[in-house]
């Protein structure tokens, strides 16, 4: 087990650093115009409202700085999953996947179909899968985000028909309008052919490109 602790490590240094990321953005949020708090003006002086940077604030503020212009991305994700199963046999899996999709709802809504494959250490399963992969920004602003997610595994394990599910929720940097960088944490289930259930937590390091449409 010694042999994943660099990458739960790895994982665990990602989680702080967009973690920290996300704070320092979401507290900048809440930064008050020195303008405002002086009353605009200096005595004798009529202050003109300035409509446009009120305007342009405001829908930054309500929007997290996201693109409000609508449309559509094509988008690419890249996972490297560990996966430990705590009912049936305990294992370890590293589990690489490579999901395309679009980005929807002014980028909040990823939805795509990812290609999964791997295998579990100890001599156990190995097979491949098919991932219909949605996830859904509850928090987003200009540098980071905060997002639920839902993975659905199809496929095969030494042969056996393989389904699996990952439920949880993940944080990303922005770290360019076209690439980022983030981890995801959650709860995951697997059932073998007619075999036993078992479940798990999961971690996962997630790397995202996207291009405008």
């Amino acid at each position: 087990m010694l042999k994943y602790s660099y990458f739960l490590s790895l994982s665990a240094a990602l989680c702080f650093a967009t973690g920290t990321v996300a704070a320092q953005d979401w507290d900048g949020g809440f930064e008050v115009d020195s303008g405002a708090s002086t009353g605009g003006a200096t005595s004798g002086q009529a202050a003109a409202p300035n409509t446009n940077a009120t305007g342009s604030r405001s829908a930054s503020e309500n929007t997290g700085g996201a693109d409000t212009s609508g449309g559509w991305k094509l988008a690419m994700q890249g996972r490297l999953q560990t996966l430990a199963i705590f009912s049936g046999a305990p294992a370890f899996a590293l589990i690489p996947t490579v999901t395309p999709g679009a980005r929807l709802m002014d980028d909040k809504l990823f939805v795509g179909l990812g290609l999964e494959w791997g295998s579990v250490s100890d001599g156990g399963p190995r097979g491949f899968a098919l991932s219909p992969t949605a996830t859904y920004d509850f928090l987003d602003r200009e540098y980071a985000a905060l997002y639920g997610l839902g993975i659905v595994n199809l496929g095969t394990a030494n042969s056996a028909f393989r389904f699996g599910a990952n439920i949880g929720a993940g944080i990303r940097a922005k770290v360019h309008p076209a690439f980022s960088i983030g981890t995801e944490w959650g709860w995951a289930l697997q059932v073998i052919e007619s075999g036993p259930f078992a479940q798990g937590v999961f971690g996962t390091l997630v790397f995202e490109a996207n291009i405008d449409i």
